[in-house]
């Protein structure tokens, strides 16, 4: 009775197949025949018998969960099997063990970056061969793929999150937080009407951005209220918005106006 699918020792899924060869043709095989011997706390049991030919059988063995190891095992007695000749079969058989693999555990790092409106890309890595990956609430425009652990796509939202990340196998599933940084898109803000002369009433610059419209604070040697006298000013414009960042300086010169003198005669 030899391990078949999968061949090695290490057992990670859900289900197994053991191919079982008896030295002659014999009839009378079916899953009431096999046991499976277990230790620790894995679960499982004997599922399907196909027939690959008279002599040999293929027998499954499903619903396995939990680590520990798992052997089928061909019962020593109660069986139907018997030869060409109606020769019941005589003794049982012991089978190769599997070892159910334990939980697995998350070895991908915790910390990622992200950018609004750029490409992103984050695999999830994990131990004892897991076989599914779980993400609990993704960034608005991400997506992830179960069978291989790729997160993608393009961040939509600024800010920090935490996503509760899984990875599963036959013997449990293991967690552990992500934490993405996404960053806000980048912005250009632009200054003009930075050279202006004193009229009495507020002297603001002008700013344009892009992406065009955005809102932007605006500060004049520090304060938001805008300069009447004349002087010079050290202008800062900030970009207000959930998705975009992005910042200009530079210098408000306010000139003094011509003054006129008229005499009278």
């Amino acid at each position: 009775i030899a391990r078949r699918t999968p061949l090695g020792a290490d057992l990670a899924v859900t289900s197994g197949t053991y191919r079982v060869t008896f030295s002659e043709n014999v009839s009378g095989v079916d899953a009431a025949d096999f046991e499976i011997t277990r230790t620790g706390a894995t679960s499982a049991q004997v599922g399907t018998v196909t027939a690959v030919d008279g002599a040999t059988y293929d027998v499954t063995v499903e619903s396995v969960a939990s680590p520990g190891t798992l052997r089928l095992d061909l019962k020593g007695a109660g069986t139907d099997i018997e030869d060409a000749a109606h020769n019941a079969i005589a003794g049982g058989a012991a089978g190769e063990v599997y070892t159910v693999l334990p939980a697995p555990a998350i070895t991908s790092s915790l910390t990622a970056s992200a950018t609004v409106g750029a490409a992103f890309s984050y695999t999830i890595t994990a131990s004892n061969l897991p076989t599914s990956f779980s993400a609990g609430t993704l960034l608005a425009g991400l997506t992830l793929a179960s069978a291989t652990g790729v997160i993608t796509g393009t961040p939509t939202a600024a800010g920090t999150f935490e996503i509760v990340l899984g990875a599963k196998n036959a013997g449990g599933t293991g967690n552990a937080t992500l934490v993405v940084a996404a960053s806000k898109a980048a912005a250009t803000v632009t200054l003009a009407g930075t050279e202006q002369v004193y009229n009495g009433g507020p002297r603001v610059v002008s700013v344009t951005t892009a992406p065009a419209g955005l809102t932007v604070t605006i500060t004049y040697a520090g304060s938001t209220t805008v300069p009447t006298k004349a002087g010079t000013y050290a202008v800062v414009a900030t970009i207000d918005h959930p998705i975009y960042a992005g910042s200009a300086a530079g210098t408000l010169v306010i000139a003094k106006a011509a003054q006129t003198i008229a005499f009278t005669p």
